[in-house]
């Protein structure tokens, strides 16, 4: 889309239109949740606990898709459990991959992930 798509719809104070901005702000704070609470399921290594976030996220996640006034909330809920249950992932990617030649796989999803959402 051309920017004078964003530019052309000019959403009125407190009406609740989705902006451009708005989403860019969003999207950050929800990836920054994720990555922080990543770290943490990360150094935790709490197995049982990262596989228990994983599934909660997951109804969550559904429970958002049908009570959408629901989402922010949500969002940032399911940002914190799926945050944490893909450091659990990623620790256990980063322990059998130790010894092989994908050494550094897991920094290397980091950055990946980095550059597409930039």
């Amino acid at each position: 889309m051309k920017e004078e798509f964003f530019t052309q719809a000019t959403p009125m104070a407190g009406t609740g239109e989705m902006s451009l901005n708005g989403t860019i702000a969003k999207s950050g704070l929800l990836l920054a949740i994720t990555m922080a609470m990543a770290v943490v399921g990360y150094v935790a290594q709490q197995p049982l606990i990262g596989i228990g976030c994983f599934f909660i996220a997951l109804v969550i996640g559904i429970a958002g898709v049908f009570k959408r006034e629901w989402a922010m909330p949500i969002s940032l809920v399911y940002a914190t459990l799926m945050g944490f249950a893909l450091g659990t992932i990623s620790m256990f990617y980063a322990m059998e991959f130790a010894d092989t030649q994908y050494k550094g796989i897991v920094p290397m999803a980091v950055a990946a992930t980095f550059v597409v959402f930039g």
